[in-house]
């Protein structure tokens, strides 16, 4: 790579050495091979550092660093160039020219940047210098901007206009690109030749060729430019283009490429001139950049600097847009930093607060916890620099109070005092010698803090064991197993909070949905990690009342299934109860009652099935096995017993007990026994249309519980959609899409784990 970089620029700086000496106007000028084969123009199709020239806004979709080289019909360097570009969103390019249009000869240089607003839209804009032959020096500016199709794989576009849905749609990805530029606008001896340029690109289709059209317009003229180019096969192109649609102004050329070079050459037939062009792309492909960037991010994120990993990330989204699980990564870490943000802010009015009343140890502190959350905040940094001579001065007065309340034996307040100064300025002499004396005092009671401070640490008490540390630290700050506890500590409660942030977001976003008990659960698992957290109590309060109305509500129909001897319905009920509140006692009573008597209800049918079926009965035993599957479908014995009555009964029984399931809308038992018939009696037409009815009606609920399933996962409720499609599973295991979304489902909570 390195090799490659000296290469291109010994040969830049050559070429820019031997291109000094005269004029013609800049607007004349054509750049490489490629954008002369395309009819004279490439406003709308980027595709090398000449891009710089024709539209610099087009630079910040050139993500893959590369060379160019080009010469002319006389084997002479005409154009140099270079691209960088810097992720997430910025193109550079460079490009020195040299041109002996007209009989004239101009050399110059243009400089070119490009800047990406979002996927689809980018601006840019350029600088030319250049020298004429009578020595006189030229410049101009320009500036442009680029669109292309290109999906927004991180949002669902609501725009309510339609064409820019349609244009950030999917199946126009890579479709249409546009182009328009203000060119050459003079800044120093030059005169009537700035150009407005305005191009679209259209590949209607992966099969169908290129197309390109561009308008140029200066105050002398106006051309009309068309080119096209199709790829004949892997890796070779072949390109034709015409300006102002004049036999006499034709080109035509090819492109082949090979690993990380490009070679290019166009033929002018009027003229009889040659292009000859040679790219270089010297950065790795866009999956490895991408993957660089994104284990980048990961380490950033691992170390708890999200910030840094957000930034990282939209580096790799930048080369690989399509990345699903990056994406959602990204969304991920953008709402973790906005609660970081608004943690800083809620921490620097804290901050001022103190400052306005002078204390400025405590203003300290909160910076340095801001810098603790944000290591490269550098406003913060400043903040904390513009304090330090009143931040002396206040220790310093705190230091004179300190000794005398030593002198007058009050030792706990001047220990206090030495203790503000020490954890600002561990380093401060006086503070230091009155604290060794002050240690000295309290040296026999180490032991007994530190011996406490191990026992709360296993009892996973953490602010009692952090007091009893700090004690035992206050009296040998050095003392190793003491400073990792406390590190250990420090660990457990960062995580703690990040995790009481989350349930918080999460606990807000049920309550604005109006899901009252997953709040509820959320604010009591804040409440289990932080006792004292006012308002998780506040809001566990205030949604008991509703929770107990609602259990009250749903145990009353619970008990109402149990009386009607609904036994199925009634333990889904108490289930439901006791997922709410698991300590309501009478549920769990109740809930025992009814699956028992599900049980012996099972089992006295069962024993009518096998009396039935010992007296030959066999129609009356499958009622009675019937009657247990609508209680439990997976009866292993009624499931035997039922085979072998099947196995006694005349069709015409079978067709009584299929339409006896048809008319129940018990369709999947119903398609069982049709599929019986059949096999007994494969022209039986209608057990053929009820069997069709019967599947029909299976994949109508299918997909409704698919689809809402697919509600559930849109919303970020991944347990629930698999809760949801499991149920379609239980009418069609196979069924493919929810197999594949189900899979999906487990994946993303395994990233929301992963990342929490």
């Amino acid at each position: 790579m390195k090799k490659k970089i000296a290469t291109f620029f010994f040969i830049l700086i050559c070429t820019v050495f031997r291109n000094i000496s005269a004029q013609s106007p800049l607007s004349e000028y054509l750049p490489n091979a490629h954008s002369i084969g395309l009819g004279w123009s490439a406003v709308a199709f980027p595709v090398d550092p000449s891009a710089g020239y024709w539209n610099p806004a087009s630079l910040a979709f050139l993500t893959i660093d590369k060379m160019i080289i080009n010469i002319n019909d006389v084997s002479r360097f005409d154009l140099t160039g270079f691209t960088k570009f810097f992720p997430p969103k910025i193109g550079l390019s460079v490009n020195t020219f040299h041109s002996s249009a007209a009989g004239q000869q101009l050399d110059f240089s243009t400089f070119g940047v490009g800047y990406r607003i979002n996927s689809a839209v980018a601006l840019g804009s350029n600088v030319n210098f250049g020298r004429n032959e009578k020595g006189e020096v030229l410049s101009s500016f320009g500036f442009g901007v680029f669109m292309k199709s290109y999906p927004d794989f991180r949002h669902k576009i609501n725009s309510s206009n339609h064409i820019w849905r349609w244009f950030r749609s999917q199946k126009m990805k890579d479709k249409i690109s546009l182009g328009f530029t203000f060119h050459n606008i003079p800044i120093q001896n030059i005169k009537n030749v700035q150009q407005m340029r305005a191009a679209i690109a259209l590949k209607l289709s992966n099969y169908a060729p290129l197309l390109h059209f561009a308008y140029h317009l200066s105050p002398k003229n106006y051309s009309l430019h068309f080119g096209t180019q199709f790829n004949v096969i892997k890796n070779i192109d072949l390109y034709f283009g015409t300006k102002d649609f004049d036999v006499n102004q034709m080109a035509i050329g090819s492109l082949i490429n090979y690993k990380s070079f490009t070679f290019e050459l166009c033929y002018l037939p009027e003229t009889k001139q040659y292009y000859f062009s040679i790219g270089m792309a010297f950065s790795d492909n866009r999956k490895e950049l991408s993957k660089k960037y994104k284990n980048k991010g990961a380490l950033c994120v691992k170390d708890n600097d999200y910030i840094s990993g957000l930034k990282e990330y939209e580096k790799a989204i930048a080369y690989n847009p399509e990345d699903d699980k990056l994406n959602l990564l990204i969304s991920i870490l953008e709402n973790r930093v906005e609660l970081r943000k608004n943690m800083i802010d809620s921490l620097i009015t804290q901050a001022t607060k103190y400052e306005k009343k002078g204390w400025y140890d405590n203003v300290f502190h909160v910076y340095k916890n801001i810098i603790k959350i944000d290591p490269k905040n550098k406003t913060i940094r400043k903040r904390l620099k513009s304090i330090s001579s009143k931040l002396t001065k206040y220790l310093e007065e705190l230091f004179r109070q300190g000794v005398v309340h030593y002198k007058v034996n009050e030792i706990k307040q001047a220990d206090r005092l030495f203790e503000k100064i020490l954890s600002v300025n561990k380093a401060h002499e006086g503070a230091l010698n009155y604290s060794t004396k002050i240690d000295s005092i309290y040296s026999h009671n180490f032991d007994q803090h530190y011996l406490r401070g191990i026992g709360f640490f296993k009892q996973k008490n953490y602010s009692r064991a952090n007091e009893e540390f700090e004690k035992a630290l206050n009296i040998n700050p050095e003392h190793e197993s003491t400073l990792e506890y406390k590190k250990l500590i420090d660990k457990v409660l960062e995580k703690k909070q990040e995790r009481i942030n989350r349930l918080l977001a999460e606990a807000k976003k049920y309550e604005q949905r109006n899901s009252f008990i997953r709040a509820y659960n959320r604010y009591k698992q804040i409440l289990g990690l932080d006792r004292t957290n006012e308002f998780a109590t506040e809001k566990v309060e205030y949604l008991k009342k509703y929770i107990s109305s609602l259990v009250e509500s749903k145990y009353q129909r619970a008990k109402q299934l149990l009386n009607k001897k609904e036994y199925s319905a009634a333990i889904v009920a108490f289930k439901d109860i006791l997922s709410i509140e698991p300590s309501h006692r009478a549920s769990k009573k109740y809930l025992k009652i009814a699956q028992k008597s599900l049980t012996d209800f099972i089992e006295e049918h069962f024993a009518k099935a096998q009396n039935y079926f010992d007296n030959q009965n066999w129609q009356k035993a499958l009622e009675e096995c019937n009657i247990i599957f609508s209680f439990d479908n997976k009866y292993a014995a009624a499931q035997t017993l039922k085979a072998k009555a099947m196995q006694h009964i005349n069709l015409n029984q079978l067709k009584d007990t299929a339409m006896q399931f048809f008319r129940n809308k018990n369709y999947r038992r119903a398609k069982e026994v049709f599929s019986q018939i059949i096999a007994r009696s494969p022209d039986d037409q209608t057990a053929k249309q009820n069997l069709r009815e019967c599947e029909k009606e299976l994949n109508a609920q299918i997909e409704e519980k698919f689809n809402r399933g697919l509600a559930n996962y849109s919303e970020g409720e991944y347990q629930d959609a698999i809760e949801v499609w499991t149920t379609v599973l239980n009418l069609d295991p196979n069924h493919k899409s929810t197999l594949e979304y189900i899979q999906k489902a487990k994946e993303r909570l395994k990233i929301l784990n992963d990342i929490k």
